[in-house]
């Protein structure tokens, strides 16, 4: 199956965050796919925005490691 890989910007400070329009991107995107394959593009329905429900209820044992960006930890039900 043919793939491709779209890095649609380097966001490394709040100023580019500011312009990143991720919604404009995948427009972008799909409109430019559409475009090379010959199918016609048709605009996408908007959906609303969506938000997480809280998660509560749950602790993370932080006492025995430190903390690194990327990693993976284990949360577990809070103890009452």
């Amino acid at each position: 199956m043919p793939a491709a890989l779209a890095e649609v910007g380097f966001i490394d400070s709040a100023e580019d965050m500011n312009r990143f329009d991720a919604a404009k991107a995948a427009q972008a995107i799909a409109r430019g796919i559409c475009k090379h394959t010959g199918i016609a593009y048709k605009q996408a329905v908007t959906v609303s925005t969506f938000t997480a429900p809280a998660i509560t209820g749950l602790m993370l044992d932080i006492g025995s490691k430190d903390l690194a960006t990327g990693a993976k930890y284990t949360a577990s039900p809070l103890q009452r």
